[in-house]
């Protein structure tokens, strides 16, 4: 199952070792359990902000057997309507949030383009407990209150449920042993790599593509929080970048930004006359490639993008990496 076992142990999370990470993962079973949360329970995570944190949440969840219900990070005006009270009987049970004043500047600017998280955060009766993650308790022992099997459920995507389908629930449902099934094929493009997470576990593909087969396999695995032009505006935006520019600096692999995000970065970059001194690797976000309209990155700011179009070379380079120890 997913547990803190399949994490790489010598990896740094944001500068944590796997002990002082697993220890967090420790003060939210802690929490979780306190609130009465109990296996089954299906359980969403609002943290705005990438990091140690809100991963520990997530595996929290996960080795309490408490499914993750995955939230599409788009939505569009009027997708809600026709949701009847059982569909909102399906909703989440638990919300684990912060509440933080940086976090409630979040929502509302977050939430405002997204009218259809209004049902969630408005009034479900489904949503019978909201979980503070600002008030974590000290304890740090681990505690598993009950078993949890591979066959049990990790996660459970909405997508078919936002689009009001049939059945929305048929095949949404993923286990602990599919997920770690999914994940196989990417593990060797982070092995032994300095690596960025740019999307959260809530973006369709992050958690299986890039969060979880990089802490099983990466040096280093370091969160990064670039505002979208398209949400917060090109000013938040360029703030961002020149925030986390450096920490991006510091890594030789990251999977792909959402497009507007990384033309912004690119941007900048350019305006500022900064480059990357050693090849950034860039792996894909699901179904884009940037190397079809961008290729000219590659050449000026020494990135170097893989995708369904393999690039040259592309082959012998996951087979030296899939050889290293």
């Amino acid at each position: 199952m997913i547990n803190r076992n399949v994490i790489n142990d010598a990896i740094l999370i944001d500068g944590s070792s796997k002990d002082e990470f697993c220890e967090i993962i420790n003060q939210f079973k802690h929490l979780l359990i306190q609130n009465g949360v109990s296996k089954g329970q299906v359980t969403t995570i609002i943290i705005p902000k990438n990091g140690v944190v809100q991963l520990a949440a997530m595996f929290a969840c996960l080795e309490l057997g408490v499914p993750l219900w995955i939230i599409p990070d788009t939505m569009w005006e009027g997708r809600t309507q026709g949701l009847d009270e059982k569909d909102l009987d399906r909703l989440p049970v638990n919300r684990i949030e912060y509440f933080d004043e940086a976090s409630r500047r979040f929502h509302e600017k977050y939430f405002e383009h997204n009218p259809a998280y209004e049902i969630y955060l408005n009034g479900s009766t489904s949503i019978r407990n909201i979980i503070d993650a600002t008030q974590l308790p000290p304890d740090t022992d681990d505690i598993q209150p009950w078993e949890v099997t591979e066959d049990d459920y990790a996660f459970i995507r909405s997508d078919k449920f936002w689009k009001r389908e049939e059945n929305p629930f048929e095949g949404m449902r993923v286990t602990h042993k599919q997920c770690l099934e999914n994940v196989e094929e990417f593990i060797p493009y982070y092995r032994n790599r300095r690596t960025g997470y740019p999307l959260s576990y809530h973006h369709k593909g992050a958690f299986e593509r890039n969060i979880l087969p990089a802490l099983m396999s990466a040096k280093s695995l370091n969160s990064l929080t670039f505002a979208s032009p398209s949400l917060f505006g090109p000013e938040i935006s360029r703030l961002s970048v020149k925030r986390y520019l450096p920490r991006l600096m510091k890594l030789d692999s990251i999977y792909a930004f959402e497009d507007d995000t990384m033309e912004m970065i690119v941007d900048c970059m350019m305006e500022w006359g900064q480059y990357f001194s050693e090849t950034l690797s860039i792996f894909p976000h699901e179904g884009k490639w940037h190397t079809d309209t961008h290729t000219s990155w590659e050449e000026d700011l020494n990135m170097k993008f893989f995708g369904n179009r393999m690039l040259e070379g592309f082959e012998e380079i996951m087979k030296k990496i899939q050889k290293s120890p």
